[in-house]
């Protein structure tokens, strides 16, 4: 064998175990299996596991919550949808309570939701309508389960959370059985226009809340008619508000409530947006007597 045959047969080599390994790596990631599990450290009767799914190379961060007792299966769920600049882990308290009263939970963090992601994606990409098709097709993926009714899928959202979740409804009213919408950011057009008066004056990177938003947000965001074709959905609707809510204006939750058929608001005394402290204990409250009703 010449030199040239050895060092082709070489360099052919290496480029098999290369593939074999990039493919290796590419199957793991496409998997959705849960990659890790373990008993909550508080004590409660719930097992959480990483539920991560993949588009291609890009990943959606989650983790799943089960009630350690099911053998059933087919078992209501509970679908998080955190606010912008924070994750999944926001929504931990509430994904515990609810596997501890027998439903599955499922929290995950959106494509460039936060600094904090463990998603693929930038802030900077990132647009409402972005997380709303995101959010659908979680529930799309999550409906597939085998432990899931998937005619009892339910979705707590948080400030921009609530808000994509409640765009989520109303563009796909029959894929959510009932919500709860803990101070949806419903002024999210008003915001944006307070910083800018035209389109023109759009900087390419904007800091709201610590989070740097790129031009495509802003600008859908100013557009954006929040309310439009809330009504569609006719399921339960609770609506939870801190009255010290320094985000979020009051009458915008009155006027969420009257767009629903079936809403029950519920304003928390005292409670600021992010509903820490005592308003967290209502909200945990709350979420117990939806889930009990359901």
């Amino acid at each position: 064998m010449t030199p040239q045959s050895k060092k082709a047969l070489i360099c052919a080599a290496i480029i098999l175990v290369l593939g074999a390994g990039i493919m290796g790596v590419y199957h793991y990631m496409q998997s959705n299996a849960p990659r890790t599990s373990f008993i909550n450290s508080k004590g409660r009767k719930v097992i959480i596991e990483e539920l991560s799914y993949f588009d291609g190379l890009d990943k959606t961060y989650g983790k799943i919550y089960k009630p350690s007792d099911d053998s059933t299966g087919n078992r209501p769920l509970l679908i998080f949808s955190h606010g912008l600049g924070v994750n999944a882990d926001f929504g931990a308290v509430y994904c515990e309570t609810a596997a501890s009263l027998g439903w599955y939970a499922y929290a995950f963090d959106y494509k460039g939701g936060s600094v904090q992601s463990r998603s693929a994606g930038s802030t900077l990409d990132m647009t409402i309508k972005k997380e709303k098709d995101e959010l659908l097709k979680i529930i799309k993926r999550l409906s597939k389960l085998s432990a899931i009714n998937k005619s009892q899928i339910y979705v707590m959202g948080h400030s921009q959370g609530g808000l994509v979740a409640a765009m989520a409804a109303a563009e796909s009213p029959k894929s959510i059985a009932g919500m709860i919408l803990v101070a949806p950011a419903m002024n999210i057009s008003e915001l944006m226009n307070d910083i800018y008066e035209k389109k023109s004056e759009i900087k390419d990177t904007t800091v709201f809340c610590t989070v740097p938003l790129g031009k495509k947000y802003v600008k859908e965001a100013m557009d954006l008619n929040a309310y439009k074709g809330l009504g569609r959905y006719d399921r339960d609707v609770m609506i939870v508000y801190g009255t010290h809510d320094e985000i979020i204006p009051e009458e915008s939750m009155v006027r969420l409530a009257e767009e629903y058929k079936k809403s029950d608001y519920r304003p928390v005394p005292g409670s600021s947006h992010n509903f820490s402290g005592a308003g967290q204990n209502k909200l945990i409250k709350l979420l117990t007597e939806f889930i009990k009703n359901h």
